[in-house]
């Protein structure tokens, strides 16, 4: 498993960061409903909702998902930043008129 995960970290490796969070974040939900479905189709009366919110939990642990989506929001925060300060450095008239009202 170890080997396969950092094979795929290294497939992804040139993507966007912050891009592959997003994708990842709108297809997980579909894709636990579909494996819930499946689980419950296929054990019926043994299925145990417990055991499926432990085993989200353990992957989570395994991602490191955590320390992922800190480190995508400080990400994101640096983004929203350094977009405010090119804004800034882009429009300096309308502040200048701005402030003269």
């Amino acid at each position: 498993m170890d080997e396969r995960l950092h094979c795929i970290q290294e497939q992804v490796a040139d993507f966007d960061p912050i891009d592959l969070y997003n994708a990842r974040q709108a297809i997980r939900s579909e894709m636990e409903q579909d494996a819930v479905h499946k689980l419950q189709e296929r054990y019926t009366d043994e299925y145990s909702y417990t055991t499926m919110v432990d085993g989200r939990r353990e992957v989570s642990l395994m991602l490191d998902e955590y320390a992922e989506e800190q480190r995508i929001q400080q990400l994101k925060q640096e983004q929203q930043r350094k977009f405010q300060q090119e804004r800034r450095q882009n429009h300096p008239l309308k502040k200048q008129k701005d402030r003269e009202r």
